[in-house]
């Protein structure tokens, strides 16, 4: 058979048979370079590599091994992470700990609502950074837990936009010729599940036999972006992070001008070839007759550059709905005024509150059928959940009159507020209800106290 390579039809090889292979080479070369583009967003995000990509715009080809220019010894690289911020203004799905139409002491032992919640929160950032990915609910130690998966293979049939089948492996792949050879990757699909070596040999059986028991692809695939022609889309990192390269660039540029500029650049003329000078605040130079001594500073517009540095930032933000506002003011806008700025932003959240509700119904159908299969009973039915609306801030007067509304009308009530404003502070209702009566007991024991400066037998008022 034609190697992946060829670029000819060696008879008596089919066309046909050549041009699979070559349709299947050139697939493979996008998705690796797909997936390694994945990596180095991640990288930038979570701050493990935000020099690389500065520096090969400061590699001298001609120097050995494409070294950095010296000058870039004279100044440290900026590395600011200008991706991370930008993420975590876009991700509003779970921003707040979405409510659910069941009780909580209707959910059974090795079910945890905040873990789940946390783990949503994390994978709506990384959604959002990379693109599509996956969700894998598992058990562990007798709970159910999530794995998120960003990189892996998808297989398809008929439809070449849903997966039958999948393959990942158990650590990332470092891309190093020789180093993974001891990587292990796992397969799935509707009815069966196993794990292999690097050379595709099956190596375990976690479930005794190839076979799994869901009876179903136990992964949710999830779109920040519609699908168009292809199963993968894209996220908001892309672009993003070829902003936080660009300004980190220009911000180690404008170190190095500062320093150039404060410090200069020494020169001489007039002087033997080879004779060197000392320099320093006790060392006087001892010049020649018709011997010079300078310096030199470049002409750099630092307003320029912030200038720049600002248009990017801003063109960057602009695109994603968001409204950049620099420094400090005296002007203090309303609600409803936030609410206009941030139109663009509320409505994308409007889209991603679709995309996100869909998701956490798949994955929780998944998760009764995982629970039924490995833990005691079942799972609620016909749970649904409720995000929180997306809340801007308001004066002390306009919250209590707000909240008294909401009271009045039955639209909201202490115990759900106190859990919103301190959602990591009570394990569940009970404790956030005992914690309200302990208060009023204690508030009314106060009311009955002397207020200090009145007469003796009189109460001080204690409003509600």
């Amino acid at each position: 058979m034609a190697n992946a390579g060829d670029f000819h039809n060696p008879f008596p090889i089919p066309p046909e048979t050549w041009l699979a292979d070559q349709l299947a080479h050139l697939k493979e070369q996008r998705f690796g370079a797909f997936m390694k583009r994945r990596e180095e967003i991640l990288d930038m995000y979570t701050g493990d590599d935000l020099e690389s990509p500065v520096k090969a715009f400061f590699r001298d080809a001609e120097r050995p091994g494409g070294s950095l220019y010296p000058a870039l010894e004279q100044a440290p690289l900026a590395r600011q992470n200008l991706l991370d911020r930008f993420i975590r203004r876009l991700a509003l799905v779970y921003k707040q700990r979405p409510a659910y139409d069941i009780k909580e002491e209707r959910w059974p032992d090795g079910y945890d609502l905040q873990r789940r919640w946390l783990f949503f929160k994390a994978t709506e950032r990384m959604t959002a950074l990379l693109g599509t990915s996956l969700i894998h609910p598992v058990v562990r130690g007798g709970r159910l837990e999530w794995d998120y998966i960003w990189y892996y293979r998808p297989f398809f049939g008929d439809d070449p936009l849903t997966p039958e089948g999948v393959l990942y492996p158990l650590s990332i792949p470092s891309g190093e010729a020789g180093s993974d050879a001891e990587l292990r990757w796992a397969y799935w699909d509707s009815s069966h599940h196993y794990i292999m070596d690097g050379e595709g040999h099956v190596v375990e059986e976690p479930f005794g036999v190839r076979e799994h028991p869901y009876g179903q692809l136990p992964f949710v695939s999830v779109h920040i972006r519609p699908q168009v022609d292809d199963y993968f889309s894209e996220g908001y990192g892309g672009p993003l992070a070829d902003t936080n390269v660009a300004i980190n660039l220009a911000l180690t540029e404008m170190r190095l001008g500062v320093r150039l500029n404060l410090l200069g650049q020494p020169w001489t003329a007039g002087l033997p070839a080879g004779d060197r000078i000392k320099l320093g605040l006790n060392n006087v130079p001892n010049l020649p007759e018709q011997g010079q001594l300078n310096f030199a500073a470049p002409t750099a517009n630092m307003a320029a550059a912030i200038d720049y540095i600002r248009a990017e930032y801003e063109n960057a933000a602009q695109n994603l709905g968001m409204q950049i506002q620099w420094g400090g003011t005296a002007d203090q806008p309303s609600a409803e005024s936030l609410r206009v700025r941030a139109i663009e932003l509320i409505e994308r959240r409007e889209d991603d509150v679709a995309v996100w509700l869909q998701a956490d119904r798949e994955t929780y159908a998944l998760e009764r059928i995982i629970w039924r299969q490995h833990l005691k009973g079942d799972l609620p039915a016909n749970r649904r959940a409720d995000f929180v609306e997306v809340n801007f801030p308001k004066s002390g007067a306009e919250k209590r009159a707000e909240l008294e509304w909401r009271f009045a009308h039955g639209l909201d009530n202490p115990v759900a507020l106190l859990r919103r404003e301190n959602p990591d502070g009570f394990a569940d209702e009970a404790a956030a209800r005992q914690f309200i009566k302990d208060n009023l007991a204690v508030s009314g024991e106060l009311a009955k106290l002397p207020s200090a400066g009145s007469p003796e037998g009189a109460t001080a008022t204690v409003l509600p």
